[in-house]
């Protein structure tokens, strides 16, 4: 994790511009992994990432879920749609993920310095400017995080960029759809 002398760069997400929602956009993704769930639990995952990835008109999505290995946690990830896709099946630990802040602060926090901040991300995430990433929580149980957009600009240098209280309702709500799926 970051060094305890300072902590992990982060946005103020909510002094971002937004854009209106595409409720239409938003119905069909929502239709679809309804019918989604009557799969297994790997291809629903998989379609949350790609929804998510999509309806944020990010270059990468994911799911990464927390495991426990005897008293060690960490961080799978389970789905990954996007330029990252590669990254899917690895995992990450606890200290050194950028997914145990989130679960920390209880709240989306949208992360600046990704690899200076997390350098066992470094080789894999060096051209990220920017992630954001929201807690999957269900029942009041830390299920994970849903990474919900890596870029290799800043999100406000981007036309049309969902950003603020907006895209966070949006991954919410399908950060919802996450923890259904991700129960055991």
């Amino acid at each position: 994790m970051a060094p305890k002398s300072r902590s992990p760069a982060v946005a103020d997400i909510d002094a971002r511009p937004s854009r209106a929602p595409d409720h239409a956009r938003e119905n069909q993704a929502l239709l679809a992994l309804v019918t989604a769930q009557l799969d297994s639990r790997e291809v629903l995952l998989q379609r949350i990432a790609d929804f998510a990835m999509r309806l944020c008109r990010a270059q990468s999505a994911g799911i990464s879920l927390l495991e426990h290995e005897g008293e060690e946690r960490y961080f799978r990830w389970h789905s990954v749609a996007g330029r990252f896709a590669n990254l899917c099946g690895t995992r990450t630990h606890w200290s050194d993920c950028p997914c145990a802040v989130v679960l920390e602060a209880g709240k989306p926090l949208l992360f600046t310095a990704l690899s200076d901040d997390f350098p066992v991300l470094a080789p894999a995430c060096a051209v990220v400017q920017e992630a954001l990433i929201v807690p999957i929580v269900s029942k009041g149980r830390q299920l994970g995080c849903d990474l919900g957009r890596l870029a290799r600009t800043p999100i406000a240098l981007l036309p049309r960029r969902p950003a603020g209280a907006q895209r966070i309702r949006r991954r919410g709500r399908l950060g919802a759809r996450s923890g259904r799926g991700a129960r055991p």
